[in-house]
């Protein structure tokens, strides 16, 4: 009988056992589970974030040259610094551990506040501060703090500052146009960038960097300005400004037969290498392309256009101008020459610029002919150069026209035009007729795939 509940006893023990042991294997083997194929792709994830970090690497933005190959903008190496945050070390530990080279650096208080709260966050990429001094990289490296790492970058640099700077524009910090050909022609200047992988040791030390792909530097373009000429006009814009005592001026100057502009003056205008408010407001306005105005007396050679085109006068007719004014028909109004003159032949009206005259021309013409001569010389619409921010000007259409439209548009008002509109105006004068694009890029194919 003892035997009996003895070997019974023994069997509940062994049975006992078995199912601990059992169990035991079970949750070994779920753990395992979890830890290799549930979890397996976040654990992963975690083991690289503390060991490795991947870098964008930029590629060297390309240069700009004026027709001769001046060079007017260029990219230099320069050092930029970040921290990588570590997720298992507190992170007031780390904040204390980079102030002193915030202080270093001269970093802002607000900008302070913003890395400690992505220190806070974890984040495995903090900048402290972009494109720095060589003498502060030196020092960076000669402090060896852990998890600060010391970045290659480029700074766009303007060897001749002012000069062209509406045309040329400007990049943003990452070297992004912002303006000018920087913005127009940033995808061919930028290039494409490359990658590496940064491997840290177990007190996040950068121990090797390792290319993933190499980035594809951008393509050099080259500008129809010559730095020469952009320089006298720029010059001489500024004497003028001086002298008149004007707000705003600018200077355009083309070769007909290409389209290619050779200067583009304007005043203000400002220092691309500087990061000022003022500097940057005045590169981004180019009065060539952008200001609209009344272009009075120069707006007369579409009148004549359209009389010759229409056949509305003979070159050899005279006109009487002797009362140095005429009435405005069915208005009260009068239209005044700034001389008074006697008879002047249809030639002659072009010479003395006679608002009289041109304005007996116009009613010859008629509004249906001056209306469409003005939509064929494009006015209303922009000129299509490869510079951003061009403005199409102000021209209503002829059903809109009032009594006084027809000899007001004759002389040049009642319509808003830009610079850039009057000097296409003339260039289909001196190319007789034919209208061929303005652009400030030389490589006329670069141009066309750009605008299509």
């Amino acid at each position: 009988m003892i035997n009996l509940e003895a070997r019974d006893k023994i069997k509940k023990r062994a049975i006992f056992t078995c199912i601990i042991f059992f169990s035991w294997v079970v949750i070994i083997f779920l753990r395992l589970i979890q830890l290799q194929i549930i979890d397996h792709p976040r654990l992963k994830a975690k083991v690289i974030a503390q060991n490795e970090d991947i870098i964008l690497l930029n590629p060297t933005r390309a240069s700009i040259y004026d027709r001769q190959g001046t060079l007017l903008a260029q990219s230099l190496p320069v050092y930029s610094v970040f921290y990588s945050a570590f997720s298992n070390e507190p992170w007031d530990s780390q904040w204390g551990r980079i102030q002193p080279l915030l202080t270093h650096l001269d970093i802002p208080s607000t900008k302070a506040e913003k890395i400690k709260e992505r220190i806070k966050k974890k984040k495995s990429f903090i900048w402290i501060k972009r494109k720095i001094s060589q003498e502060e990289a030196e020092q960076i490296k000669n402090m060896d703090l852990k998890g600060i790492f010391l970045k290659k970058e480029t700074k766009r640099f303007y060897p001749l500052g002012k000069l062209a700077a509406q045309v040329i524009g400007k990049v943003d910090i990452d070297e992004k146009g912002l303006m000018g050909v920087e913005y127009k022609y940033n995808s061919f200047l930028a290039g494409q960038p490359g990658k590496s992988i940064i491997l840290k040791d177990a007190i996040g030390r950068k121990y090797q960097e390792e290319i993933l792909h190499y980035p594809t530097p951008g393509q050099n373009i080259y500008l129809t300005l010559d730095s020469v000429i952009q320089y006298l006009a720029e010059r001489e814009l500024s004497k003028t400004i001086e002298e008149f005592q004007a707000k705003w001026g600018t200077v355009i100057i083309s070769y007909p037969p290409s389209g290619e502009i050779l200067a583009m003056a304007n005043f203000p205008t400002g220092d691309p290498n500087s990061a000022s408010v003022e500097a940057l407001r005045n590169i981004q306005w180019n009065a060539a392309i952008q200001q609209i105005i009344s272009p009075g007396s120069t707006f007369k050679i579409i009148t004549y256009a359209a009389a010759l085109e229409n056949h509305s006068v003979a070159e050899t007719e005279n006109f009487d101008c002797h009362q140095g004014y005429i009435q405005i028909e069915g208005t009260s109004h009068r239209v005044r020459d700034h001389h008074r003159f006697d008879v002047l032949s249809f030639p002659e009206i072009l010479i003395h610029s006679s608002n009289v005259g041109t304005v007996q021309v116009a009613y010859r013409l008629g509004a249906a002919n001056l209306c469409r001569m003005i939509q064929q010389f494009k006015f209303g619409e922009k000129t299509g150069i490869d510079l951003p921010g061009e403005e199409k000007g102000i021209f209503r259409p002829l059903e809109k026209w009032s009594k006084t439209s027809l000899p007001s548009l004759a002389i040049g008002y009642e319509i808003g035009v830009t610079p850039i509109q009057i000097l296409q105006a003339i260039n289909i004068v001196a190319n007789k007729g034919h209208l061929i694009p303005l652009r400030v890029v030389k490589d006329k194919q670069l141009y066309e795939k750009l605008s299509g």
